[in-house]
């Protein structure tokens, strides 16, 4: 699978072979209206195939953390990591993993992300332990 790239209205969406990864636009409410779309470009795009989520933190934005619950119940999203550039988004990561349930991981680089993402595709569901 190629670099695909999928512009909707919170943000955009680059798929890559194991990961989805999404930049959403500033000011956006991330909610079930939101959360739809991404479950359902997902859905799309890797069908049964295992994936990790990737939110590259450019912009300020705020989520409802009600969503993350449901999160993990994708049944082939098998982790979700955050890339940010502010540090003042790692103290709101901290909060999120209470409420996501899959592995987690924070980076402050895009690469080692999705480096991280490569690997993680390929093993087994698993809740997270934090």
């Amino acid at each position: 699978m190629s670099n695909k790239k999928i512009i909707h209205a919170y943000g955009t969406v680059i798929i890559q072979e194991s990961c989805m990864i999404s930049i959403l636009n500033e000011g956006v409410n991330v909610s079930t209206e939101s959360y739809q779309i991404l479950t359902t470009i997902a859905q799309k795009q890797f069908k049964e195939k295992n994936f990790v989520y990737i939110s590259l933190r450019k912009k300020a934005y705020s989520v409802n953390p009600l969503i993350y619950p449901n999160m993990s119940n994708i049944k082939n999203l098998v982790g979700f990591a955050v890339v940010y550039n502010d540090t003042t988004i790692i103290d709101n990561t901290e909060v999120e993993k209470l409420f996501i349930g899959l592995p987690f991981e924070v980076f402050n680089n895009l690469n080692n992300a999705i480096k991280w993402a490569n690997k993680t595709a390929y093993l087994p569901k698993r809740k997270n332990a934090n």
